[in-house]
């Protein structure tokens, strides 16, 4: 076996890229290097530890166990060096970096462009990246060093991420405005056992918590769509097709407008928790701890605006707390 102590910082970069585009051409175009340079480092990387590190499928190039293995460290390594560099590098008073912050679609579609704006005019130094995806997604990018601190929904315990309360949100039926099947209010969930519904597909926090509440009370719906695009839900709700479960958050706007209408739950458990989370294996950059704890206030304010309802808590320390 060769000696792992000749793997470089160059290579796993290499490595990475490959693993993250699929391809041997689209990470050497990435990283602006020729093919064969690229392919040759790997096969050096790979004679050095030993073993083989990725395989061809039809989906592309994959890591094989080792690879995947390695990708897992490689990942921690190359960010520990980033948050070295940016440590090092930041000056007295000025708040400098990358940030990679995740937000969920309905967090996005209300508040994504405000939120934007927000850390773009106070910390201009700061270059943020904002990805979208259910929370599942974001648990899944925070482990693996994709994204820096994630705004997400009621996550089950995860490994080696810590949370913050932030506010509590109503989920609520939607249907069209003028649609005399919407009642004010339902007195349980029973009651909508007959409506068509257009649903996320699992594992979506709302979907899960649907599905929760119909097996404990032993309850079928209707739903007659699966679709993840949340634009594309609300889209058929406003069509006509069938009626939805959201946050208030999300429809608050078609609301104000006149567009939808919406049907609130007697039943308690019907509530969402929104959450800061971020990963405890690796330390925050000073931008990543700064644009955090702006995080709490500005989300506060937005909802606040928006006229919601949204419970905010008081409580500002983490309020779970995962490493098993």
């Amino acid at each position: 076996m060769g000696n792992p102590t000749m793997m470089n910082v160059r290579q796993l970069r290499y490595f990475v890229s490959i693993v993250e585009e699929k391809s041997f051409g689209r990470a050497a175009a990435q990283l602006r290097i020729a093919q064969p340079a690229l392919s040759h480092q790997i096969r050096k990387l790979e004679e050095e530890l030993g073993v083989s590190l990725l395989v061809r499928h039809a989906r592309g190039v994959l890591p094989t166990e080792a690879g995947q293995t390695l990708l897992d460290h490689a990942r921690v390594i190359l960010r520990q060096m980033e948050l070295a560099r940016h440590d090092t590098m930041e000056r007295a008073g000025r708040v400098s970096g990358h940030v990679a912050l995740g937000l969920t679609p309905s967090i996005c579609l209300a508040f994504g462009g405000r939120i934007v704006e927000y850390f773009l005019r106070n910390f201009p130094d700061v270059s943020l990246n904002v990805r979208e995806g259910f929370t599942a997604y974001l648990g899944d990018w925070l482990m693996h060093g994709t994204i820096d601190v994630a705004v997400i929904y009621n996550p089950s315990p995860m490994r080696l991420i810590e949370t913050e309360r932030l506010v509590d949100e109503n989920l609520v039926l939607v249907g069209r405005a003028n649609d005399p099947r919407l009642p004010a209010g339902l007195p349980d969930l029973e009651s909508m056992a007959d409506l068509p519904l257009i649903l996320p597909m699992r594992p979506n926090i709302i979907r899960q918590m649907i599905d929760s509440a119909s097996n404990r009370r032993q309850t079928s719906f209707n739903v007659i769509l699966e679709i993840d695009t949340l634009p594309t839900i609300k889209d058929l709700v406003m069509r006509g097709i069938g009626y939805t479960i959201l946050p208030l958050i999300a429809v608050h706007k078609e609301i104000q407008a006149g567009i939808l209408r919406a049907c609130y739950f007697a039943d308690p458990e019907m509530t969402r928790t929104l959450v800061l989370a971020w990963p405890t294996a690796r330390p925050m950059t000073r931008a990543t701890r700064e644009i955090s704890s702006s995080l709490r206030p500005l989300l506060e304010r937005l909802y606040a605006e928006s006229g919601v309802g949204a419970r905010p808590q008081v409580a500002a320390n983490p309020v779970s707390r995962s490493r098993r």
